[in-house]
């Protein structure tokens, strides 16, 4: 099988998330686990360390007990083989979404002991509108494991400013509609074993159904057998070759059309849809799963994100700031309102970057975090903008912000 590294199709893209999940600790504390999410590479029940992210040892190991303590050869548990679990792992870093997205990781969904009612229920990817915190999951329990931690269901609330999921849905019930998708109107029933997409939503409104994919017997599958373990004792001699490869690639940004979003399982095209709208020009992401009566354990290990086509060396994106710490709940202004602004700044080439600045002509005082930064890394500056009575006559505020390093 082709590492989840060379899985992708155009080496003219630029990488802005990879992240292994195979150490016993992650440095970026942008990922936030929630639920019964933790490392395989740290010991049994480990404390996360005091800086980096909070992800920790795990304390259920249910089949996968002969993980644990496997430092440099590790996984991003989601879930055990339990029923009635929970986890969702959120990346709260904004990145750029208008050349592109190609996203790869490997997926484990396996159980060597009993299973109730079968595995279940899935693993989940998404995507939220970046110009938000996310730090919140969607629906989490038993009750409500069909909906992955993305959609509304049983009328509860989906995920804040949802963009697009991807469910490795081994169960079904992410493909059922309106029991997932509560306000959608198409129906359609339970599908075990199957890809599917759904789109955009807020609270309890959208989430709906783009495609559901069934898998052929004769092709690749999302249930898989548990990975090997170490070899021999020696950390990093596992193979990756009992899990799925999962490969997702978002179309780039053509004017104010809506994008395509294909999946690939182990390198064979499994669904295609075009997005219910436009990507907005910043994303984040998320991985979930969950357990019920039906339960398995579900792994995730070497995520990577690039664009798919280049985005040069550095990469700036200015959006009104809708960030809980910093920002603002309109979206619409008038005369005299101060419109907060973010203006995200990526390290898309391969070396590092001094003397980061921001600039623009109209509006004074950016504060960034930082004037240093690390390839495939980024970080957000603010600046405040007055609406005008000019502007309010105009209709819009055209202006050009300016990064360098």
């Amino acid at each position: 099988m082709v590492p989840a590294s060379e899985a992708q199709a155009d080496e003219g893209g630029s990488t802005l998330v990879s992240e292994t999940f195979k150490g016993s600790t992650v440095a970026d504390s942008r990922w936030i686990p929630l639920g019964d999410a933790c490392l395989t590479g740290a010991t049994a029940g480990a404390s996360a360390p005091g800086s980096g992210s909070a992800l920790a040892g795990c304390q259920k190991s249910t089949d996968t007990a002969y993980l644990l303590g496997q430092n440099d050869d590790g996984y991003l548990q989601l879930t055990d083989n339990s029923a009635s679990s929970t986890a969702n792992v959120l990346f709260d870093r904004a990145i750029p979404s208008a050349n592109g997205l190609d996203v790869s990781f490997y997926q484990y969904q396996f159980a060597t002991s009993g299973a109730g009612l079968g595995n279940a229920d899935g693993i989940g990817f998404f995507l939220t509108d970046g110009s938000y915190t996310l730090d919140q999951a969607g629906p989490t329990g038993s009750n409500f494991g069909g909906a992955l931690g993305y959609a509304t269901i049983e009328k509860e609330k989906g995920i804040q400013k949802g963009v697009l999921a991807v469910g490795l849905d081994v169960y079904g019930n992410f493909s059922s509609q309106p029991y997932v998708g509560t306000s959608c109107t198409a129906t359609n029933p339970r599908t075990q074993n199957a890809v599917v997409l759904r789109g955009s939503g807020d609270g309890t409104t959208g989430y709906c159904l783009l495609a559901s994919s069934p898998l052929s017997t004769n092709g690749p599958q999302i249930k898989t057998d548990g990975p090997t373990g170490q070899v021999d004792g020696v950390p990093g001699c596992s193979t990756d070759d009992k899990g799925t490869l999962v490969r997702i690639v978002i179309s780039p940004k053509n004017g104010d059309q809506a994008q395509t979003v294909t999946v690939y399982l182990n390198g064979t095209q499994v669904s295609t849809s075009q997005l219910d709208q436009p990507l907005p020009a910043t994303v984040k992401l998320g991985f979930s799963s969950s357990t019920g009566g039906g339960h398995a354990a579900h792994l995730i290990r070497t995520v990577s994100v690039k664009s798919v086509d280049s985005l040069g060396d550095i990469n700036l994106v200015k959006s009104v700031d809708h960030t809980a710490e910093t920002g603002t709940s309109k979206t619409e202004f008038t005369e005299g309102d101060t419109v907060p602004y973010s203006f995200l700044v990526t390290n898309t080439g391969e070396d590092p970057l001094e003397d980061v600045t921001v600039t623009d002509p109209k509006i004074k005082d950016i504060t960034c975090p930082s004037t240093s930064l690390a390839p495939a890394d980024s970080f957000v500056c603010t600046g405040k903008y007055t609406v005008t009575a000019e502007d309010v006559e105009a209709g819009s505020f055209p202006n050009t912000a300016t990064a360098t390093g």
